[in-house]
């Protein structure tokens, strides 16, 4: 759990003694995240050398409409927990190391456009169930 939690406390330090890498911009809406996750509607974390897995907690992030953990290290499988995330509409998981197959699971995230995750290890084949993703035009 602890490996986990690393992309949130690292970044969070980082944030808050002012040595991140992260824009003016995304810093307000990253600290959003950590403060009042029910208001986080959108997470981009991309290109800042992350390792581990995706953490299960994203899944408390409920109002998360863009999750962008794109060109990091991100290892592991895809949290089926993201399936809790029913309003996202964006997903870029693209250039990462992850591994295994997508989770059935996503087939319950009705409003999904875009879900990138080329140049991963992702094995298997597409979950027949995402068929019913009447809205998702890139996968």
């Amino acid at each position: 759990m602890k490996q986990r939690s690393t992309i949130f406390s690292l970044l969070a330090a980082h944030v808050i003694a002012g040595t991140s890498a992260l824009s003016m911009k995304e810093a307000p809406e990253f600290l959003t995240c950590l403060r009042k996750p029910s208001l986080c509607v959108k997470l981009h974390l991309s290109n800042y050398q992350l390792s581990g897995t995706i953490p299960t907690e994203l899944g408390l992030l409920t109002s998360l409409t863009d999750l962008t953990l794109f060109s990091n290290h991100l290892s592991g499988s895809i949290a089926s927990e993201l399936a809790t995330l029913t309003r996202l509409k964006y997903m870029f998981l693209q250039n990462n190391i992850l591994t295994g197959s997508i989770p059935t699971q996503l087939d319950v995230l009705t409003h999904l456009a875009q879900v990138y995750l080329w140049s991963n290890k992702i094995t298997g084949t597409i979950p027949s169930e995402l068929a019913t993703l009447t809205g998702l035009m890139i996968l």
